[in-house]
């Protein structure tokens, strides 16, 4: 994560912070390969479209499970609007792609 956040900063101008819980492991490779592509996919949608130059990254356990936040103090938009695919279609395929890989991993 602190890799892609360089990485974001430096092609993208984008600062980024990241705030990873110490215990964190052990995830499957494959989470960690779900986790970078959802945090990258995540962070270009704030560079797209939040209009901001800072977001925050935070991963954590909590008794309920693994959680990923992306925060960002952007203009926001209606999460209702992803449920129907009419819709989908003005939102492209980047939250709609982190959202069915959740579904299929069991997750939310």
């Amino acid at each position: 994560m602190e890799w892609l956040a360089d990485w974001i900063q430096e092609k993208q101008k984008l600062n980024v912070d990241v705030r990873a819980s110490q215990d964190l492991e052990p995830l499957t490779e494959d989470m960690k390969i779900f986790l970078f592509q959802a945090t990258r996919e995540l962070l270009f949608n704030v560079i797209k479209h939040a209009e901001v130059n800072r977001a925050t990254v935070l991963l954590h356990r909590d008794p309920t499970g693994l959680t990923l936040q992306i925060i960002d103090r952007g203009k926001g938009f209606d999460p209702d609007q992803l449920q129907t695919s009419k819709r989908r279609k003005n939102f492209g395929f980047g939250l709609f792609s982190v959202q069915q890989r959740l579904e299929w991993m069991g997750a939310r």
